[in-house]
């Protein structure tokens, strides 16, 4: 199989993905309902069922949905049994306004008692080195503040920078999850790239506490921090879901 025609199976395969999920999300397909048979489905999308098939599999992998040999694809109870991996799906497809919202400050949520906590052990496991990294990063985002793409981008590898120099594994890879999901949303989302007035400054006084061996004080600079962002951003979502109403 060429890399065109891979190339096209793979965007067909998510375009469906995307349409029983918008379908399943929304409510269209309820919890125990079932989606037509494989040679229904693939008449319906005018393609071949190992495409099919491949949709099929993402939608499992979401916990969307359970196929089984002989029983059928059931719609699953993704409320009950969905994972964070869902996060910008839902965001997408939802009709809940209000249940998306409660979401995203749910996750924001998550993502700070993470940070901050991070930022309270800093003094203790990260080297200089790695702060002092970490802080070129916050004062270089000082040549990006006309180019919010690259602001949220370096924002990102900001955390990720904190994330590693306090070396806690487990806190890592659940904030990699994290990042791959944010990203995926907020880039869905440009209204959402909302920055703190002074954000550089902000940052720039949590590393530098860390320096100084206060971890107290760098904890609760960044949970300040973060406080203020996370109540900018779920301004922009009210804001934006406003226009959607």
């Amino acid at each position: 199989m060429s890399e065109s025609t891979t190339g096209r199976r793979k965007n067909l395969s998510h375009k469906i993905t995307e349409l029983l999920a918008e379908e399943i999300l929304s409510g269209k397909l309820p919890p125990g309902s079932r989606l037509l048979p494989e040679r229904e489905l693939s008449v319906r999308f005018g393609t071949n069922r190992n495409t099919l098939r491949e949709a099929i599999r993402n939608l499992e992998n979401l916990h969307l949905v359970s196929a089984r040999q002989g029983d059928g694809m059931k719609v699953l109870d993704w409320t009950r049994q969905g994972e964070v991996t869902l996060l910008p799906w839902f965001l997408q497809h939802t009709r809940d306004l209000e249940a998306s919202r409660k979401v995203v400050e749910d996750f924001l949520r998550l993502r700070r008692l993470m940070v901050v906590d991070v930022c309270g052990r800093l003094a203790e496991t990260a080297g200089r080195e790695e702060l002092n990294a970490v802080l070129e990063l916050v004062r270089s985002q000082r040549g990006n503040l006309g180019n919010p793409e690259q602001l949220v981008r370096t924002d990102l590898d900001i955390m990720l920078g904190l994330m590693r120099a306090a070396h806690r594994m487990a806190y890592l890879w659940s904030f990699n999850t994290m990042v791959r999901l944010y990203v995926n949303a907020v880039f869905s989302f440009p209204d959402l790239w909302v920055f703190v007035p002074g954000y550089v400054d902000s940052l720039e006084s949590v590393l530098l506490a860390a320096l100084d061996g206060d971890s107290s004080t760098a904890a609760s600079r960044m949970d300040r921090h973060l406080r203020e962002s996370d109540r900018l951003i779920m301004e922009a979502v009210r804001n934006f879901q406003t226009l959607l109403e």
